[in-house]
């Protein structure tokens, strides 16, 4: 039986052919199945086989091989088109716009296009110019862009260059103004610019009103065209009019009278013309006389030419009592200490020009600015029947110079030490001002003192100065001192107890000095300060071996030497027996005269020895 298989594969269809724009599109090859008649599933290998003479126009044979185990094989095949047919996405285009003159149009600027394989394209600019009307240009500027494929697409801008603009005039000639049509000049040359670039030479026109032959008016004015007939224009306004009033003379000078009656007729006064001539002047009086003791008399010459141009001098006449009342002397300046010992003002009369005697009304200007110094003004007002008025002052000075008078002098303060400063004891010493007390002519007093705290200790006593002071900080003092003594002995807690140590041969030295050094075990305390202890040991009295014993009195004393004692006794006993030696061994001998004498034994004593 031969088995031999030599049928290829079933191959499935090829995948349908496709044209993509951009090689970078064109993806990896898919996978494919065939069915071999012996029942495996035959995976396909792909082949590329790419014609890309034409950059623009791939051809990519793509072939999927099916082989069985037997190497019996079959294809498919798809065909892909890469073909760029799609022109570069142009930007937007600039927005259009209009300039006044050619030299503003700028240079094209740069735009770049995004092509859809991948590259950025810069456009290429041209500009087409319809400029047949010289002062209305149209400029379309387009750019171009085109990729490797020719594919191509472009946006426009319009530019118009369009002189709109008239040309910019110098300033007007000021207007002015002549007395003359004689004195008026001949038009001035006057130039613009032009913002396309140029002068213009304005031309001059006068419009002339002369209704009223004494207010000739001139509208001078200057008007400047440039190639493209846009004109701007400039005036000056001339006046011919005479407007100059006569010189007038120097009005008489102002007077004054006493009485109506003294009043002279007006003068004559005569005036100079700018057209020539003199001009007589005509006078009038206003006469105010509201006020019977100021009577106002204006006196105005008014001097008129041709041209109804005025001028005018007036004198002004005062009929006026302006003479004040004759014052008497004011009273010599005073001073007082206090403001209730100010009296009130007296009587004083002035003469007038006019007869009889004026009372003066008197009133006080009162600076109380600074209540310790006060200044009056008295000042008597004589007025007569014209409301003339004349014054006298006198200064009144209310100055507080006294200082308070103490009628009790501080007392001094001496206090039992309590530990804790004397707080109360002391604050209220200081509260009541040592017990001072103290008057002012003038005011209430106000009470301090140079109290720097308090001392608990023994020192000397501390000096307090209470200082008394008005209103008006004059001041008077006392002195006294406060003290915080102490003159309590330390109080005993616990007395000092005797101690009985057995003898140790070298004098106990340790139990000794530590009984010593414990006060002998005694407490002492004292309310105002610390305690120092002393004793008065020297040494202990000698008895039997190393033994003997010591009466001590241990004193507590405090910082301000008061002191208290407890007494105690150390005692060094012996009471313990030596300690022998062990015997001598038993012996026995033959006969009694062969016993020896006893031999020495040594024993050890606690005190000390053999």
């Amino acid at each position: 039986i031969t088995v031999s298989d030599t049928t290829a594969p079933v191959a499935p269809a090829a995948p349908a052919d496709v044209t993509y724009e951009c090689i970078s599109e064109v993806p990896a090859a898919q996978e494919l199945v065939a069915i071999d008649n012996c029942g495996a599933e035959i995976f396909g290998v792909a082949t590329d086989a790419t014609m890309d003479e034409d950059a623009c126009n791939i051809i990519i044979t793509r072939t999927w091989t099916f082989t069985d185990a037997c190497d019996n094989t079959s294809t498919v095949s798809q065909t892909i088109t890469v073909a760029d047919t799609t022109a570069p996405v142009a930007p937007a285009a600039p927005a259009d716009v209009t300039y006044e003159c050619i030299s503003e149009v700028p240079a094209a600027q740069e735009l770049v296009a995004i092509d859809n394989c991948g590259a950025e394209i810069f456009g290429i600019a041209t500009d087409a110019t319809m400029d047949e009307d010289a002062c209305n240009i149209i400029i379309t500027r387009t750019w171009t862009f085109t990729d490797g494929c020719n594919n191509t697409s472009s946006v426009s801008q319009t530019i118009t260059v369009s002189d709109t603009t008239a040309p910019v005039a110098p300033a007007a000639p000021a207007d002015v103004t002549y007395e003359c049509i004689s004195e008026v000049p001949a038009a001035q040359e006057l130039t613009a610019t032009d913002n396309c670039g140029g002068t213009i030479i304005g031309v001059s026109s006068d419009v002339v009103d002369n209704t009223d032959a004494c207010n000739i008016l001139i509208t001078r004015t200057w008007t400047f065209t440039d190639a493209c007939d846009n004109t701007s224009t400039v005036s000056q306004t001339i006046t011919v009019a005479d407007t100059t009033a006569p010189v007038a003379p120097a009005a008489p000078t102002d007077v004054a009278y006493e009485c109506i009656s003294e009043v002279p007729a007006a003068q004559e006064l005569t005036a100079t013309d700018n057209c020539g001539g003199t001009i007589i002047g005509v006078s009038s009086d206003v006469v105010d006389n509201t006020d019977a003791c100021n009577i106002l008399i204006t006196r105005t010459w008014t001097f008129t030419d041709a041209c109804d141009n005025t001028s005018s001098v007036s004198q002004t006449i005062t009929v006026a009592d302006t003479t004040a009342p004759v014052v008497p002397a004011a009273p010599a300046d005073v001073t007082y200490e206090c403001i209730s010992e100010v009296p009130v003002a007296q009587e004083l009369t002035a003469t007038d020009n006019c007869g009889g005697t004026i009372i003066g009304v008197s009133s006080d200007v009162v600076d109380n600015t600074d209540a310790c110094n006060i200044l009056i003004t008295r000042t008597w007002t004589f007025t007569d029947a014209c409301d003339n008025t004349s014054t006298v002052s006198q200064t009144i000075t209310v100055s507080d110079t006294t200082a308070p008078v103490i009628s009790v002098q501080a007392s001094n303060i001496e206090v039992q030490c309590d530990g804790s400063g004397n707080t109360n004891a002391i604050q209220n010493w200081l509260a009541n001002n040592g017990g001072a007390v103290a008057t002012d002519n003038c005011s209430n007093i106000t009470w301090t003192n140079n109290y720097g705290g308090a001392t608990s200790d023994c020192s000397e006593p501390i000096e307090v100065t209470f200082t008394a002071t008005d209103a008006c900080g004059n001041t008077a003092q006392t002195t006294a001192s406060y003290a915080i003594i102490d003159t309590m002995n330390p109080v005993i807690d616990t007395p000092a107890s005797d101690l009985v140590v057995e003898c140790d041969g070298n004098g106990n030295q340790v139990a000794l000095d530590n009984w010593l050094t414990t006060n002998g075990g005694a407490v002492a305390s004292d309310d105002c300060s610390a305690i120092v202890w002393t004793n008065n040991f020297t040494n202990l009295t000698e008895a039997c071996g190393a033994t003997g014993s010591a009466t001590v009195v241990f004193t507590a004393t405090d910082a301000c030497g008061n002191e208290i004692s407890t007494t105690a006794t150390f005692t060094i006993q012996d009471t313990l027996a030596p300690v022998a030696p062990a015997a001598p061994a038993d012996v026995t001998y033959e006969c009694i005269s062969e016993v020896p004498v006893a031999q020495e034994l040594t024993a050890t004593d606690n005190c000390g020895g053999t």
